[in-house]
């Protein structure tokens, strides 16, 4: 098998196989935000919903049901840390380029002027992160734990998130798009 780092970089969508036995990454769909092969490698979680609810004290976060925001299981790593992921085109100088169009950072400030903000159509605020140490992403893909697909923000912002999985596996072709008709539950087969 050749080594996957080639296939790697930010932007890179890693889309959980059944190999998986941990019930987080069941069907999870992971936007690689940064990757080195000596460093390691950082993602979110881009398919998994989830409900906050934050402390009354804590009011300066806009109101987390405006239409804009959708929040997210960003993964198991820190999961009270907040990150941003967004589209807006009037980034500040922190925020990090995934992709075209896709953007991660900004500040509470920052969240607040993306409601305002006409380029900003999309934010998801994921809680926590997927990380990875030198090499073992690149082992975990050799071992069938994940498969790489090249994201782009249509995929991560426009394709339903319960759909995400299996749209990928569809995009893919062949023995993926198989995959990607297998039930949920095995029992429904």
């Amino acid at each position: 098998m050749n080594h996957p780092s080639h296939l790697l970089s930010s932007g890179t969508l890693l889309v959980a196989t059944p190999a998986h036995t941990d019930p987080i990454y069941k069907r999870a769909v992971i936007l690689l935000c940064e990757h080195s092969v000596a460093a390691g490698s950082f993602g979110l979680m881009i398919n998994k919903s989830i409900s906050v609810e934050l402390p009354e004290e804590n009011n300066q976060l806009p109101d987390l049901s405006h239409p804009k925001i959708t929040t997210l299981c960003g993964g198991k790593m820190q999961p009270g840390q907040m990150m941003i992921l967004h589209t807006s085109l009037n980034h500040p100088i922190q925020t990090l380029k995934v992709i075209d169009q896709v953007y991660l950072g900004g500040d509470i400030q920052f969240l607040q002027d993306c409601l305002d903000d006409e380029s900003c159509k999309k934010i998801y605020l994921c809680f926590g992160y997927i990380g990875w140490l030198a090499t073992e992403l690149e082992k975990e893909i050799m071992q069938g734990k994940w498969i790489a697909y090249p994201g782009t923000k249509e995929l991560i912002f426009d394709t339903p998130r319960d759909l995400l999985w299996q749209t990928v596996l569809e995009k893919m072709g062949g023995k993926y798009s198989s995959m990607a008709s297998i039930p949920d539950d095995l029992s429904l087969n």
